[in-house]
């Protein structure tokens, strides 16, 4: 005898009997049951799943959200199945799950959604599934959500998501999406006030992916960029913060031409601002220099050059030294500015007692120019026998006639500005007695 559910197609059959389910026992079996078809070996069984969940999720009635973390985690891995027919129905059930949760309901999933991304793929690896045609947008809901009315942790990972989803993403599939991430991103940051280092930091690791993976996308918005990164390069809450705004400061400024007025207004910042805001704003002006290359006007030059000049005259702290070393380094492809400070060093002060300062811009010298000319036992000799003033300019000297020729500043140059070394101050008969190992070595 033929029923009448009997006539019905077979995927039909199923929602009929899951509707049929009516307590949490039948609905943990059912779910139970999917997922283990998720990660079937064979394709035909891992789009069977796709498909009824898809179906379950616009039939049902029932309350499924305590499965709502599993299934995010399992479709959003399916989006990197090699297999076409996988990880498009991975993406028809996302957005389907998606749309069937009620709006004020999807903060909870921010964090799930984060750091499942962040284990699919790999940075610079397109992940199929978002690569479809509005391949993000199911997950968009859920990271704006976050971003916008979340709690601080979920504000960060929604911010990260977005630089995850930049980095796995075919430029194309993201673009519809970078005014509806970059707009709350903006606002967010203009309001960092009032969150923790931690968003801040998430919010600016996002712009600056942006602005790296797809600039021509994110241009309409670098003017709100600008102030957002030259704000929160003074920020007074966190250095890391800070150091994370000149990084992308220098990014952003890859892309443009006027970069003039942005150097004018960081050097004034560091002028009326105290050693830990001052040498931020110095990183980022380096990063801004070494960024911009031939677009950096004369005059801007000549004013980051005399600020280096400016610090060798007073006492600073240890982040303000190195960065005015980073932007000594950054100037360095200008030797008409940078010779006359390596001379005015090396003339008149060979035998005195250096600044911490001058030690460490004359240190990168050496540490570049040996790396880049020598070997690393050569290197290694020159950190054994580096404690003095005098050891560091006989080198430098020796580095900028003997290794590079008399003009060699600009080939000396650019240094590693990820090295850090510092100089304990010596006593002059010390320095005076390693005369001699200085011009063995």
């Amino acid at each position: 005898m033929t029923t009448r559910n009997s006539k019905l197609p077979l995927t039909k059959r199923y929602v009929h009997c899951w509707l049929q389910i009516c307590d949490p026992e039948g609905l943990n079996t059912l779910m139970l049951l999917l997922l283990g078809w998720c990660k079937h070996d064979t394709v035909k069984r891992r789009v069977s799943a796709c498909n009824l969940f898809a179906i379950f999720c616009e039939e049902t009635e029932l309350d499924s959200s305590l499965y709502r973390v599993d299934w995010i985690r399992q479709l959003i891995s399916l989006l990197d199945d090699g297999e076409a027919p996988v990880h498009t129905a991975a993406w028809h059930a996302l957005d389907a799950f998606v749309k069937s949760i009620p709006k004020d309901e999807l903060e909870p999933l921010v964090v799930p959604l984060r750091r499942t991304i962040e284990s699919t793929g790999a940075p610079g690896i397109h992940v199929p599934g978002f690569s479809l045609r509005k391949g993000v947008s199911p997950t968009v809901p859920i990271i704006i959500a976050g971003l916008t009315t979340g709690s601080n942790e979920q504000r960060e990972q929604a911010a990260y998501a977005i630089s995850d989803l930049v980095e796995r993403t075919e430029e194309n599939a993201i673009k519809p999406f970078v005014v509806p991430f970059t707009g709350p991103l903006i606002r967010v940051a203009t309001q960092a006030t009032t969150y923790p280092p931690a968003v801040k930091t998430a919010i600016l690791t996002a712009l600056s992916t942006m602005l790296e993976r797809i600039p021509t996308f994110v241009k309409p918005f670098f003017p709100q960029l600008q102030r957002t990164f030259v704000k929160s390069a003074s920020d007074p809450a966190s250095t890391v913060v800070r150091t994370k705004a000149a990084q992308a400061l220098g990014v952003l400024m890859r892309s443009q031409t006027r970069v003039d007025p942005v150097i004018t207004e960081l050097i004034s910042g560091v002028k009326v601002n105290d050693d830990a805001i001052a040498g931020s704003l110095i990183l980022a002006l380096a990063h801004v220099v070494e960024s911009a290359g031939a677009s950096v006007g004369e005059k801007a030059r000549e004013g980051c050059a005399e600020l280096v000049a400016d610090s060798f005259k007073e006492i600073h702290d240890d982040y303000y030294i190195q960065s005015v070393a980073a932007l000594f380094v950054a100037l360095s492809s200008y030797p008409d500015l940078v010779e006359p400070i390596v001379e005015s060093l090396l003339d008149d002060r060979i035998t005195a007692i250096f600044s911490s300062c001058q030690h460490s811009c004359l240190w990168r010298y050496v540490v570049h120019a040996v790396g880049a000319r020598s070997t690393e036992r050569t290197a290694n000799t020159i950190l054994d026998i580096t404690g003095s003033g005098i050891t560091v300019c006989r080198l430098v000297l020796g580095v900028w006639q003997g290794i590079t020729g008399a003009s060699g500043v600009a080939m000396v140059a650019p240094i590693m500005l990820g090295y850090h070394f510092t100089v304990k101050a010596p006593n002059l008969n010390t320095a005076v007695g390693k005369r001699t190992d200085c011009a063995r070595h």
